[in-house]
């Protein structure tokens, strides 16, 4: 059996599957996402567990969420990159002085449960966030076609995400103070050289 994060989600689980054993009876989407261990689970493991559950397309499969549970997601695969971001607008969006975003090719990505709302924060970038709890969910900006940008800290597992770089910090709070020796950017890679 399974140790749950939660015992009053795996308690409402089983009293669900109790009382329908062949599933026509849907689960929470929390119930359904955090059966599996620490959000990552090999492709094929507990294949019959829940079939609404989205298929592994990789080895290895990475869940996360809102705070609530309403909007869920899997991400599949390796990230193609783990960020620090330094940006003013990232800031005010997570109302934190830095945030860390897992890139994924979309198709990459899959959603469950209720959707998220979408808020275009400055022309060609839309963020998303659970529309009852507020957590934001994904970046996506026309810099980056064919890529959703994950927070970390929605992730089951973030600590299974090593950051790579940090970006923006030009923008970045003076009295942040990080010496973890990763690359450091006034922008991007693509508009520089690291700082020395």
């Amino acid at each position: 059996m399974i140790a749950h994060r939660y015992p009053a989600r795996a308690a409402a689980s089983r009293a669900a599957a109790a009382r329908d054993p062949l599933g026509a009876d849907p689960l929470p989407v929390s119930a359904r996402i955090r059966a599996y261990p620490k959000g990552a689970y090999p492709k094929g493991e507990r294949a019959g567990y829940n079939s609404r559950v989205p298929v592994a397309i990789s080895p290895i499969s990475y869940a996360g969420g809102c705070l609530c549970g309403a909007v869920r997601f899997v991400a599949h695969g390796p990230p193609l990159w783990v960020a620090h971001c330094h940006c003013e607008t990232c800031r005010r969006a997570t109302s934190s002085p830095f945030t860390t975003y897992a890139g994924y090719p979309s198709g990459q990505v899959n959603w469950s449960g209720t959707s998220a709302a979408g808020f275009q924060s400055s022309p060609g970038i839309e963020r998303t966030f659970c529309a009852r709890c507020g957590s934001p969910m994904s970046y996506a900006g026309e810099r980056w076609p064919g890529e959703t940008h994950l927070f970390v800290s929605s992730f089951e597992d973030p600590a299974a995400f090593s950051p790579q770089v940090h970006v923006h910090v030009g923008e970045q709070l003076s009295w942040v103070h990080l010496d973890d020796h990763l690359p450091r950017y006034v922008h991007t890679s693509i508009a520089g050289p690291p700082l020395e």
